[in-house]
């Protein structure tokens, strides 16, 4: 047993209970290492959560925003008292003002297939009797809205991952979201 005078204070240190604490430290994990070691599990769990695939479905997302979008082309036609148009691009598609006789720059576009083939999304328009090629839909408006309040009817169809859907514009420029076309 060591005993220690410090003024009046006497500090006894017993050599057995001190070797025992010694290697009691040695057997056992700090603090910093059990938090560093829970740092790493919550980072590589966040990484494995975000690269998990969306519960919702890609076609479900973009069936939704399609039909906001068109939507607003829809409003927009009225309050501007232009035709407003949609148009498909190579990823995408994209919507025109119809001014001085001539559609104009795009005002706004939304791509659903990118370049690596990753997002297996597909837009396309519904025919009955016609056969149109891409070119064709590619320069010309699928849908368009006029500023009275009308539209072009047309089905939308969406493939990819999750269900097939149609995004239905009616004349009266109603739109709605189904698995089938509307009649």
């Amino acid at each position: 047993m060591l005993i220690l005078e410090i003024g009046q204070i006497k500090f006894m240190y017993d050599q057995d209970l001190l070797s025992q604490s010694r290697r009691s430290k040695e057997q056992g994990f700090t603090l910093i290492e059990v938090l560093v070691v829970v740092f790493i599990v919550a980072m590589a769990s966040t990484v494995i959560i975000i690269s998990l695939p969306s519960s919702e479905k890609q076609t479900v997302v973009h069936a939704d925003r399609l039909l906001r979008e068109l939507n607003l082309a829809s409003r927009e036609s009225i309050a501007s008292g232009h035709p407003t148009a949609l148009f498909f691009t190579d990823n995408g598609y994209a919507f025109k003002h119809f001014r001085e006789r001539e559609w104009s720059q795009d005002i706004r576009s939304t791509e659903i297939r990118s370049d690596d083939k990753s997002s297996q999304t597909r837009l396309g328009l519904y025919l009955e009797d016609e056969i149109s090629t891409v070119e064709d839909l590619l320069s010309q408006p699928v849908v368009t809205f006029y500023p009275i309040g009308d539209a072009t009817p047309a089905s939308l169809i969406i493939e990819g991952e999750g269900p097939t859907l149609f995004v239905n514009v009616m004349e009266n420029a109603t739109i709605d979201i189904s698995d089938r076309v509307s009649p």
